[in-house]
């Protein structure tokens, strides 16, 4: 850590600017979509204001005390808040706790760091509970939330913070990026679609061996469109892995028939590997009852944010999928 990826650079100069003259706000929104590098921004340019000893361009030396604290994930002056273990939601005393540790002097540095992330994943009281201090932080204090989903923050909290937005590196760069990685990535450019165009999210989905898990899943797909799997059955295997997931894969693969039905040759598909099953699907459904089960996919999207019944929201869209192809 210490220097920003190499499609951060012109944040991470607008922030450094601003360092240096002494302009910096007390709190930033870092956004921009899934596995760009938000979080690691954030703690980059952290580590970059608690260094004793600077580099030329101003990231991080790496070997000074605060940058070994920081390495160690032991720096009193930096804090980062993230859902504690198998919780979805940052609770308000996790908020509280960072409320009090702000109005601490600095032990070795001139800032007090907090980074919040995702900060979406605050509950409506954690989200509440720190207005106050966005709107009158200690001098010393610098907040730092990151969210792919600004929407779902309160619009008090939003304006509250300069908003910094992150774009996804463009195609090439990102393949050329990933191709640069200790850990050679096979398949990246398949990968690199389902990320949404997020590297670092490609990396995460190559690690947990999503393409094969995404095969069985579309194989399940197939085989209720063709009437020879049960929905109940299929929500069973479908959730062992979590409702999330295969939400967003069956969500994906609506959106790209939609596409294959408007266009023959549209100018993207999330899962153009999968171009030849989804054509099929394009040629024979309903374009109106496409759109009104994407629509019901999206609503099962939110309800999961919630306490829901997992297996019966997805049963209940796996019917809706089978009936498709009747009509």
């Amino acid at each position: 850590m210490s220097s920003p990826l190499p499609w951060q650079t012109t944040q991470w100069q607008q922030l450094s600017e601003q360092s240096q003259a002494k302009r910096l706000p007390h709190a930033l929104l870092l956004t921009g979509i899934k596995g760009i590098g938000k979080t690691y921004f954030a703690e980059s340019f952290a580590e970059s204001l608690l260094c004793e000893s600077h580099q030329m361009d101003g990231s991080a030396c790496g070997q000074c005390r605060s940058c070994l604290l920081v390495a160690a994930g032991s720096h009193p002056d930096l804090t980062v808040i993230q859902p504690e273990e198998d919780s979805k939601v940052i609770k308000i005393d996790q908020i509280r706790k960072v409320i009090t540790s702000v109005t601490l002097t600095p032990q070795y540095a001139g800032y007090k760091i907090i980074i919040i992330s995702p900060a979406d994943a605050m509950n409506r009281n954690a989200a509440n509970s720190l207005l106050k201090t966005l709107e009158e932080p200690p001098g010393q204090a610098l907040l730092v939330l990151s969210t792919d989903k600004p929407a779902h923050l309160p619009a008090t909290v939003r304006s509250r913070c300069q908003q910094l937005k992150f774009n996804a590196p463009a195609r090439n760069e990102a393949l050329a990026w990933l191709k640069q990685q200790p850990t050679p990535i096979e398949q990246a450019e398949t990968l690199l679609d389902l990320a949404s165009g997020g590297p670092l999210e490609a990396i995460k989905l190559a690690e947990n061996d999503i393409l094969e898990r995404r095969t069985s899943h579309f194989s399940g797909f197939n085989e209720i469109a063709g009437g020879n799997h049960e929905p109940t059955k299929l929500a069973a295997e479908w959730l062992k892995n979590g409702l999330k997931q295969p939400l967003y894969w069956l969500s994906t693969w609506i959106m790209d028939i939609i596409r294959l039905k408007m266009v023959s040759q549209p100018p993207r598909l999330t899962n153009p590997d999968l171009k030849a099953d989804l054509q099929h699907f394009a040629e024979r459904l309903n374009l109106t009852r496409l759109y009104e089960f994407q629509e019901k996919i999206t609503e099962t999207l939110r309800l999961s944010e919630s306490q829901c019944n997992e297996q019966m929201l997805l049963e209940s869209l796996l019917i809706e999928w089978k009936r498709l192809q009747k009509n």
